[in-house]
């Protein structure tokens, strides 16, 4: 036996039954489900994720002997490999309509929605079909509760995913909507206005935090915004055009080169894309600053060369946000040394 794999002395236990692998129990910790006070859902029992470090362990006695199992041992989180992403879901204790397992669609497993569980869910009887740039989500319109951390919104409407098209490789499990309401499909009211048409929410305002490092996360935020999230005074950009978050650009260069917008032109704020997309001519001016090399309708360039590029830098009312290389480039999966 390696001892190197546990600490002080082993101690023995005599099999009570050979048949097994059967022991004595002196005593077990009771009415677990009460303890942590765990919600029956579906022929289980569900608890908050945020809950699981602060719940009790079960301590099993034998022989005398106290063997602890922590909360983190007896409570299994729903896990979802999606693109080599490894994401632990567990589910809430507020959602009344998850089945009672997640279902493996393409390369990931994504919770799906049951609406025959949910006692408060509405259809609309209106029929979905809207094409993404990643796909196409075909389904139908309904309305329910919509619980966000302490927000509560009555009857927000949303669709029901039927049918998708280049979706499912995807490593979440649905889509919020932040566009605006004129331009949301079927007049879907988007949850953040509701938020504050019905005085959930005091400042109508949302902001996000996106990030690649798994252990920060991303974040949304709904009627204010968490200043620990960014450094120095935030800037305040006047949108130009109600129908888009579009706003006024002065211009784009990159190593002190023009790219575009030399007289300023207009941008679109989107948080639904991963692409950063622009006229042909400013493109091309980006791939040869960058010495980018063409490839199966892609451009490429050495994983060494990345740290060495210089940023591309938009200037909007008269400040510079410097977007890196890192964040415009995408490291090709399958070759991880470049």
């Amino acid at each position: 036996m390696d001892h190197s794999y546990h600490k002080g002395r082993l101690k023995w236990i005599p099999v009570s039954q050979t048949h097994y692998w059967q022991v004595n129990v002196n005593r077990v910790i009771t009415i677990i489900q009460n303890v942590i006070n765990a919600k029956p859902f579906d022929q289980q029992y569900l608890v908050p994720c945020s809950t699981i470090n602060s719940l009790p362990s079960i301590i099993f006695t034998i022989n005398g002997n106290k063997y602890p199992v922590p909360a983190q041992a007896y409570i299994w989180k729903e896990p979802m490999d999606c693109s080599c992403e490894e994401v632990l879901l567990c589910k809430p204790s507020h959602t009344t309509a998850y089945t009672a397992e997640p279902m493996r669609l393409g390369h990931c497993t994504h919770n799906l929605f049951n609406p025959q569980l949910s006692t408060t869910l509405r259809f609309s009887g209106q029929s979905f079909n809207l094409g993404y740039g990643a796909g196409r989500i075909v389904g139908i319109t309904a309305y329910n509760i919509v619980w966000i951390m302490n927000l509560i919104n009555l009857g927000q409407a949303f669709v029901l995913s039927q049918k998708q098209n280049g979706l499912v490789d995807a490593i979440f499990d649905g889509v919020l909507g932040l566009g605006h309401p004129s331009l949301t499909a079927k007049r879907i009211i988007p949850v953040s206005d509701n938020l504050k048409t019905r005085g959930v929410i005091s400042k109508p305002v949302f902001a996000f935090y996106l990030s690649t490092k798994k252990e920060n996360g991303s974040m949304v935020m709904f009627g204010e915004v968490d200043h620990s999230y960014h450094q120095g005074e935030p800037k305040w950009i006047l949108v130009s055009r109600t129908n888009y978050w579009q706003i006024t650009t002065n211009r784009i260069t990159m190593v002190g080169v023009i790219l575009g917008c030399s007289r300023s032109c207009q941008a679109i704020m989107d948080t639904g894309t991963a692409l950063l997309l622009g006229p042909t001519r400013v493109i091309t001016m980006i791939q040869n600053l960058t010495k980018d090399r063409p490839f199966d309708q892609q451009y490429l360039v050495p994983c060494s060369d990345i740290n060495s590029l210089l940023s591309i830098i938009f200037t909007v009312n008269g400040n510079e946000y410097p977007v890196p290389t890192q964040a415009t480039s995408r490291r090709l999966g399958a070759n991880p040394g470049g």
